[in-house]
């Protein structure tokens, strides 16, 4: 895979090659700074898998070739395949993961106060001579 990607983009300005041919490694220039990506197992994590409704349909054609080439999805069956997660059940599952994080910490707070009405140093915001009730 690493082959391919620098045999295309070898030439473009953004693509950051490995420094050796047995690195597995290459990099992208982003307008925010570089950002390298790891090419092992990354054809498996970004393999899809067809969903049950679409198994369902090539069981149910009459079309012999249609069936030969998913054979194997549709032995798997429609029930035990399980269904690949959604962008936003990932997300939701993130931020539970999040929130029960922030519920087993003990948070604080700083309140932070205007300094002053000019946003300046050395410039007080309170009248002259008034005392905060704290000191």
């Amino acid at each position: 895979m690493l082959y391919k990607l620098n045999s295309q983009h070898r030439l473009n300005s953004f693509y950051i090659p490995p420094k050796h041919s047995h690195e597995t490694v290459f990099g992208i220039q982003h307008f925010a700074g570089a950002v390298h990506y790891e090419t092992r197992g990354f054809l498996e994590k970004n393999r899809d898998s067809l969903h049950g409704d679409i198994i369902q349909l090539v069981h149910s054609s009459e079309n012999k070739f249609i069936k030969q080439i998913f054979q194997a999805d549709v032995a798997m069956g429609v029930e035990t395949r399980k269904r690949s997660p959604t962008l936003s059940s990932q997300f939701k599952r993130s931020l539970d993961l999040l929130m029960r994080a922030l519920g087993a910490c003990q948070p604080f707070f700083v309140r932070c106060i205007k300094p002053n009405e000019f946003k300046k140093p050395m410039v007080s915001r309170l009248p002259q001579g008034w005392e905060p009730p704290w000191r």
